[in-house]
């Protein structure tokens, strides 16, 4: 286990009541989307960078996200969705080092897509100052951006 995991929904098209995938029983696509959420391992999220975002509206402009741990000081990211992706930043927000919990981040609303993506972006140019594209690029574990996708109700 890592402290960062994923729950993803299959279907069950080979033997019922049998897992099997690889095989028939493929990941679940919302379009191009594959249903899944990131969740953490309370216990190892203190060195590991990680994002939690549920499902919420859009209040006087702004997004809550759950909750968000960087080990150094950071970005909390909105982008839009385009072609099933993570498109466009319409919102941001300075984190601090540690855990965060209910961070505010004001959007541009009318830009806002019915999905949109909760990103970390590393503090890597001039401290203090947002620069993406440029210094400031998403974290990664491994070849992972860390990310998560919530619709806007």
């Amino acid at each position: 286990a890592t402290a960062k995991m994923f729950a993803m929904l299959h279907v069950d098209e080979g033997t019922k009541g049998t897992y099997e995938f690889p095989g028939a029983d493929a990941p679940v696509k919302d379009g191009e989307m594959i249903v899944m959420q990131a969740f953490n391992q309370v216990e190892a999220m203190m060195d590991t960078p990680s994002v939690t975002a549920i499902d919420k509206s859009i209040v006087d402009g702004t997004v809550t996200i759950a909750s968000v741990y960087m080990s150094v000081p950071g970005w909390l990211v909105i982008h839009i969705e385009a072609d099933g992706k993570p498109g466009p930043v319409i919102g941001y927000v300075a984190l601090p080092a540690g855990e965060s919990k209910d961070v505010k981040v004001t959007i541009d609303v009318s830009q806002a897509t019915a999905k949109l993506f909760a990103m970390l972006h590393i503090d890597a140019g001039v401290a203090g100052t947002y620069e993406f594209p440029g210094d400031d690029a998403p974290v990664k574990i491994g070849e992972m951006i860390v990310m998560v996708p919530f619709t806007i109700k």
